[in-house]
């Protein structure tokens, strides 16, 4: 399960300004996390969510934060909806599949 399928608001990171130097060592340290996870065989089959993000989540919060400063505050807020609606379907469809 795609990680913007389930938090669409991380969309919003494509909106942030990559010529900071902290943006930047942001996107460095992500990649440097991701790349073991990746390699790594077991990441998972019938899970609803990424586990393994959660290394590397902090880091996508700071230029999520500089780019919603520039973002209207609706939709921010239709984001975070969709993304819980979404992830309540998912659950319920795992749960009712069990």
């Amino acid at each position: 399960m795609s990680i913007f399928i389930l938090s669409p608001i991380l969309l919003l990171i494509v909106r942030t300004d990559s010529k900071r130097k902290i943006v930047k060592i942001s996107f460095i340290t992500i990649l440097a996390t991701l790349i073991p996870i990746l390699l790594y065989y077991g990441i998972g089959w019938r899970q609803i969510g990424y586990r393994y993000a959660l290394d590397f989540a902090p880091f996508l919060l700071i230029p999520l934060v500089i780019a919603l400063k520039k973002i209207n505050i609706k939709t921010i807020g239709i984001l975070v909806l969709s993304g819980v609606l979404i992830t309540w379907f998912f659950i319920f469809e795992f749960l009712a599949g069990l």
